[in-house]
Formats: structure tokens, sequence, C-alpha cells
């Protein structure tokens, strides 16, 4: 299991879609905040520079190196 901190460089983990097709998200986040139980919010940097802040689950997360 991943530790993660506030500051880390993350990316969110393969998922399958609504009709079962497999995504692979091309995108890095910042954790913003540790709301605990698991919780991180991470501020998502798109593409074309805008900012998208997400609660996600740390089993959904991948750190980067």
């Amino acid at each position: 299991m991943n530790t993660f901190k506030v500051g880390s460089l993350v990316r969110r983990k393969m998922y399958r879609g609504v009709l079962n097709s497999l995504h692979t998200p091309s995108y890095y986040g910042i954790i913003t905040r540790d709301d605990g139980g698991g919780k991180y919010e991470v501020a998502f940097i798109l593409k074309d520079g805008i900012i998208k802040r997400r609660n996600i689950l740390d089993k959904q997360l991948t750190l980067v190196s």
C-alpha cells in the first residue's frame, strides 16, 4: 500500500468505463488535502492548463516517482 502525502505527484490507475472499455488517464495530479480514511483531494492538471479538484480513494491512485 502506498503512503501518499500532501504534495505528492500522483496519477489515476486504469479503470473500466461504462461500456467495459479500458481507460488510461493521461493527466497528473497533486495531492492537496488528506481527508482521512484513505480519501485524498487531488488537483489534476489537464492538458489545456485547467485545474480540476477531485476527491479520490487511495486505491484508485498510483504514485509517480
